[in-house]
């Protein structure tokens, strides 16, 4: 199944998601024109897009066990391999027919005394490692009011003065620009500055198609996390009516992982004794071992590693998640192992320290398996030239 236009970031976008499971129960059923909620929904990991390849999804929907509701369990996955991976899942049905009459927009706009040029908050989405391209700018006019948390912004497909010639993935382009309204209320808040990406919905009500222009209210929750903070989103009409309702769409921020190399990091000298001296030292060791096996093996004692170096990272806390090694399924996600974002910046380091290198900002290392993660160390840098990578690095 084909999908949007993406971000430059490379990364299906999560409302892209969303469209999709909208499309999936209104294919099942027949309901194209009756309200329809998503609930529970978490986007497991992104679908990081290749500029030179197609990536196909597929929808399955699975009854949800409530005869009289007609509500299903929807998961978004991979097309390709015997266990393709799970990107987003969460429950879709209908939902009730509610008064849709919301507040004037003349009234919110007074409520919002600070005006922002669209380019301005690109530029701070740019700043913090997301940039989007044209098919996703999506704000065209933009208010927030500081104080209180909230942002206002008008929302085209096109851009003011084209011609609004409907596309298939208008529903995923409008509705993420409505996110991105996100970032201009809390980049003076708690979660100012990172990058922050959505990881859960707790509930959407679509209420009817969306119009060729839209107006997104964003109200962030109070709240003192640097690390993460949720969002209720109204979506509505020029003459203030609701088309949708988003409530409790949490964002937290990511840590980072690989550009095309990783880069040796530059050590700093040491006094003869001192413990830091060890920093490279696995990876050495790593190397030694790993040298004369056939793949596969190569593969799994660095997974065993990596392994182990979770357990030593989550310390404590590995107790409490019920955390057995013997048992982990390499394939899941760092997230879905248990670790938060904190805990995922504390590996990164760890890991970096440990074999005497850095990432470079690209991918998020949270959504990252922990076999992927592995292959990416395995071959990059344990069994890299180190001369060689930062060649390569500085020539691209």
């Amino acid at each position: 199944m084909g999908g949007p236009p993406h971000p430059r970031v490379d990364g299906f976008p999560a409302t892209g998601y969303l469209e999709l499971a909208v499309k999936a129960y209104a294919s099942a059923n027949g309901h194209t024109s009756a309200p329809v909620e998503l609930t529970d929904v978490g986007f497991v990991r992104p679908l990081l897009l290749a500029p030179a390849r197609t990536s196909g999804v597929h929808v399955d929907l699975e009854d949800d066990g409530s005869a009289t509701d007609g509500h299903f369990r929807f998961t978004v996955a991979g097309s390709d391999g015997d266990a393709p991976p799970r990107y987003c899942q969460g429950k879709v049905g209908p939902a009730a027919r509610q008064d849709r009459s919301g507040t004037r927009l003349e009234e919110l706009r007074a409520a919002m005394p600070t005006e922002l040029a669209p380019g301005r908050l690109y530029g701070r989405l740019r700043e913090d490692g997301m940039e989007y391209g044209a098919s996703f700018s999506t704000v065209r006019e933009l208010w927030l009011d500081e104080a209180g948390g909230q942002a206002l912004g008008r929302i085209t497909a096109a851009p003011d003065g084209a011609s609004r010639v409907s596309h298939e993935h208008r529903f995923a382009t409008m509705l993420d620009g409505c996110l991105h309204l996100t970032a201009a209320a809390a980049h003076d808040g708690a979660a100012r500055g990172g990058t922050y990406v959505p990881v859960r919905v707790g509930r959407m009500v679509l209420h009817g198609p969306l119009s060729d222009q839209i107006w997104g209210h964003v109200r962030l929750r109070p709240g003192d996390s640097a690390a993460a903070f949720t969002a209720d989103l109204r979506v509505l009409d020029d003459t203030g009516n609701v088309l949708a309702d988003m409530e409790d769409v949490e964002f937290r921020r990511i840590a980072s992982l690989t550009d095309s190399l990783a880069v040796p990091a530059v050590p700093a000298a040491r006094a003869p004794g001192d413990p830091s001296r060890e920093s490279g030292d696995a990876r050495q060791e790593l190397r030694g071992r790993v040298e004369s096996l056939p793949a596969e093996e190569r593969r799994q004692v660095v997974i065993t590693w990596l392994t182990d170096e979770i357990i030593e990272t989550l310390g404590r806390m590995s107790a409490d998640l019920e955390f057995d090694s013997h048992d982990l399924d390499p394939s899941l996600a760092l997230l879905e192992i248990g670790l938060d974002s904190l805990s995922v910046t504390a590996l990164q380091r760890r890991i970096q320290e440990k074999l005497d290198f850095r990432f470079k900002a690209m991918e998020a290392l949270e959504y990252q398996s922990v076999e992927e993660l592995a292959g990416y160390l395995l071959e990059r840098v344990i069994l890299a030239d180190p001369a060689g990578a930062a060649t390569a690095l500085t020539d691209s």
